[in-house]
């Protein structure tokens, strides 16, 4: 199976302008086959220099071929993102003598 999203140019090139970079996960039959990375600085940079070119290496980082067996698979993709929680230690200390 050849997986490739259906990323027009202009789709491409709007996430390659995406700051912070975007992730997207893609996976059959919940199995993770890519991650991609798109946008940032970087993405940004290229997409004024050679917007088309850009675009066509966006692109190229969303394909990908993975052998599968004959019959009905899911296929997922997914934008991932960093958890806004602030981290797991204690946001206050707890006395046990004042109730908390």
């Amino acid at each position: 199976m050849c997986f490739k999203p259906g990323c027009t140019a202009q789709i491409s090139t709007s996430c390659a302008g995406s700051n912070p970079p975007i992730r997207l996960e893609f996976a059959v039959d919940g199995e993770r086959v890519l991650i991609a990375h798109v946008g940032g600085a970087e993405d940004l940079d290229a997409l004024f220099q050679k917007p088309t070119d850009t675009g066509d290496a966006v692109d190229a980082r969303l394909r990908v071929r993975v052998p599968v067996k004959a019959g009905p698979h899911v296929v997922t993709a997914t934008f991932l993102q960093e958890s806004q929680i602030a981290g797991p230690g204690r946001l206050q200390t707890l006395h046990p003598q004042l109730g908390g």
